[in-house]
């Protein structure tokens, strides 16, 4: 009997702070989205397109990920045949491809 009560009084003990965990989840995925939701700095943008191919195949590469050297949010993917066209600011220098079975 005295088991009983003992697991009686941790199940009340235990509620408590499962809920207080819970809101503390809640407020920080709102504390997240807020993140999330920055704005991004506006550059004027200039397109660039070009292909990626593999070096000793002369084969496209699809799914390459090129982006702009050094600058967070400029990023594509690269299609079926290895093309991408890219907006990136104007005072981009260079490009940086990357893709899980090449060397960068």
């Amino acid at each position: 009997m005295k088991r009983y009560i003992l697991f009686g009084l941790s199940l009340l003990m235990a509620f408590p702070v499962c809920v207080s965990a819970q809101e503390d989840t809640e407020e920080a995925v709102e504390t997240a989205v807020r993140v999330v939701k920055k704005k991004q700095k506006q550059y004027e943008t200039r397109t660039i397109s070009g292909r990626v191919l593999n070096a000793t195949t002369h084969q496209p590469i699809s799914g390459a990920i090129v982006t702009a050297d050094g600058i967070d949010g400029y990023s594509v993917l690269t299609e079926d045949n290895g093309s991408y066209e890219l907006k990136v600011p104007l005072f981009t220098t260079s490009v940086f491809v990357t893709s899980p079975d090449f060397n960068p």
